[in-house]
């Protein structure tokens, strides 16, 4: 066939660009470009798929769920079409590329509907919470600080009660360890948004780790009696390795010191509570 005689009279791509330098030159780097990933097909199946998140996560406004299941829809026709033999290389290539593009965007809808969670209400009320510890989390600029799984959060009930919250505590004492049921008054807010556009995202963070509440408790920690009965295993497994990654934070600082058992501890356990005042300047330096 001529390039007189294309398919429908319409001559080949390759001449309809002759007229357009710019997009033939494009044209032709594209495919330079293709061809040289043709043996690293593989390495952008997953670039597609975060490239379908990272279109998820720039949206002005949240898509509406049946929009994310139709995405899904869509990825998996794309997986089945190209599987057939009829289809070129390349082609089969750019539909199992689509596909990952349009999973990644319905994921990343899907997820955050499964962690969907309340979130502490407006206003910053104190309030009296009882919770399990579930870690100690790095030290803030009023004390150290620990997640918290509550039981029970006054004024709220249990429908609006936030799967985690985390408290800066007061005083220079150390945290309870993990896996401690305790009881404080709390002044609690919602987790702050970013304080300039474009900076750093607390609450979406906070989100997606399941924390619905941030706050300074206003008196010590009151341990409870424990009872794990009716915990969730997750739960009560989380705080175990916790426990154990606290304990030997504890041991660390006691046999070295505080000048270098806290930096050796968060080297190996990741908690950074004992980290010396001066060190961390330092390390931010």
């Amino acid at each position: 066939m001529t390039e007189e005689t294309a398919i429908g009279g319409r001559p080949p791509l390759s001449m309809r660009l002759a007229g357009h330098p710019s997009l033939a030159r494009a044209s032709a780097w594209l495919r330079r470009q293709a061809s040289l990933q043709a043996g690293r097909f593989g390495l952008w199946t997953p670039v597609a798929l975060g490239g379908g998140t990272a279109v998820y996560f720039v949206l002005p406004a949240e898509p509406a769920f049946a929009l994310a299941v139709l995405a899904l829809a869509l990825a998996a026709a794309c997986a089945l079409a190209s599987l057939s033999s009829s289809l070129r290389p390349a082609a089969s290539r750019v539909l199992v590329l689509a596909a990952c593009l349009l999973a990644g965007f319905a994921l990343g809808r899907m997820r955050t509907e499964q962690v969907r969670a309340p979130v502490a209400p407006e206003g910053g009320e104190v309030r009296r919470v009882e919770a399990w510890v579930v870690d100690v989390a790095s030290p803030g600029q009023g004390g150290s600080r620990v997640l918290l799984a509550p039981v029970a959060i006054a004024g709220l009930a249990p429908g609006e009660t936030p799967v985690r919250i985390r408290l800066t505590l007061r005083g220079p004492e150390p945290p309870p360890a993990p896996g401690t049921l305790v009881s404080v008054p709390a002044l609690l807010n919602p987790p702050p948004p970013p304080s300039s556009p474009g900076s750093y995202d607390f609450a979406r963070d906070a989100f997606f780790d399941g924390v619905g509440g941030v706050g300074l408790a206003l008196g010590q920690l009151r341990a409870l009696p424990p009872s794990e009965a009716g915990l969730p295993g997750g739960l009560v497994l989380q705080m175990r390795i916790n426990a154990f990654r606290w304990d030997l934070t504890r041991r660390l600082v006691d046999r070295m010191g505080p000048d270098r058992g806290g930096l050796a501890a968060a080297m190996t356990t990741g908690h950074e509570a004992f980290v010396p005042a001066a060190q961390v300047e330092a390390l931010r330096a």
